[in-house]
């Protein structure tokens, strides 16, 4: 199809997405963007601008793991964040680390989902024996690297690589505490990274978990607001080098009314979602063919003949690609894009 060749439309680079669950956690970044768009759906707020010259999305959350799950898919959804970034306070479980120490999660887990041993009446709680049934989600890797590179940038304590541990609960009990570390390897507890890192695995974005101990059980260490800030001062170090030196894959794997198409893929290109056209049609039944003497694409759909104007196209090495937008609106076809795949429905 030797289409004039056309420019995707003018989008804004996708975001790195940074998530915090109360004001305080996200409060420094708004400051460092100063300008910046606000968008709110349902109870749950985003904050779009740029932090030393990279584009960011600020996710407040909410806390608990399921405004965490249910906010990561409205951001993964409405913005397509190359990465995401879920940061903020935590109580402290290793007797390593004190109050503003940051923990850089190699791994994180949801040891909320557990199953207890039969027990009869008047036997007792038994927590010892109570087995977690959720497995650690670890981090991207380059991501994960990225952040311990910068970790002599931090200044208000260590930066050290841990386990965080999720669930909807303050444990304040010294030995839970200690039976957590012992068992799962946790560093830190809060509400939200786990929930957050399924949800990202599940549309494949690339994800990381930072954590402050804003508070320590275990050393009497109360819990101080400061943290907030300090997190994020280190945070914003780590999204100026994820941004200098982390190279994300643009392309997207296609589905045609919910079934993969093999070795079909779209791209990202300028934060906006292609597809090839003649593959995208072609699964969903459409005829596609080249009209040499109009010099235009020529699609059958449901039994409607539709042309393709040049300029609704974008043509690379032979191939004409088109977005994903534009794609639904011609065509009348329902359309989506969740982290690195498109969704294309009849």
């Amino acid at each position: 199809m030797p289409l004039q060749v056309q420019a995707a439309s003018s989008q804004e680079v996708r975001p790195i997405a940074v998530q915090g669950a109360m004001d305080m956690e996200v409060a420094y970044f708004l400051k460092q963007m100063g300008d910046y768009k606000t968008e709110t759906f349902g109870s749950y707020h985003f904050y779009s601008g740029k932090i030393a010259g990279v584009p960011v999305v600020v996710s407040q959350t909410n806390i608990g793991m399921v405004n965490a799950s249910a906010s990561t898919t409205l951001l993964i959804e409405k913005y397509h964040p190359k990465a995401i970034i879920n940061q903020g306070t935590a109580g402290g479980h290793d007797p390593a680390l004190h109050k503003f120490d940051i923990v850089v999660g190699a791994k994180s887990i949801n040891y909320g989902w557990f199953q207890s041993a039969h027990r009869d009446a008047g036997a007792g709680v038994d927590t010892g024996n109570w087995k977690v049934l959720t497995e650690p989600v670890e981090p991207d890797p380059e991501l994960y690297k990225t952040a311990m590179s910068v970790a002599d940038r931090y200044q208000h304590g260590k930066v050290v690589s841990g386990v965080i541990g999720t669930s909807d609960a303050w444990n304040r009990e010294l030995d839970r505490i200690k039976e957590l570390h012992d068992t799962l390897g946790t560093s830190a507890e809060e509400m939200e990274t786990a929930s957050v890192a399924e949800v990202a695995k599940t549309f494949n974005v690339p994800f990381l978990g930072i954590r402050i101990l804003s508070n320590s059980e275990l050393y009497a260490e109360d819990f101080d607001p400061k943290s907030a800030d300090y997190c994020s001062e280190f945070v914003i170090e780590v999204i100026k080098e994820i941004e200098s030196g982390v190279t994300f894959s643009d392309k997207l794997q296609v589905y045609a009314d919910g079934k993969e198409v093999v070795g079909l893929l779209g791209q990202y290109v300028n934060g906006e979602a292609l597809v090839p056209l003649r593959g995208a049609l072609e699964s969903l039944g459409s005829e596609v063919t080249w009209d040499s003497a109009k010099k235009q694409i020529h699609v059958v759909h449901s039994g409607k003949h539709i042309p393709v104007k040049a300029s609704e196209t974008m043509v690379k090495q032979g191939t004409a690609w088109i977005e994903v937008d534009s794609l639904q609106k011609i065509f009348g076809v329902k359309t989506d894009v969740l982290g690195s795949s498109v969704y294309i429905y009849e």
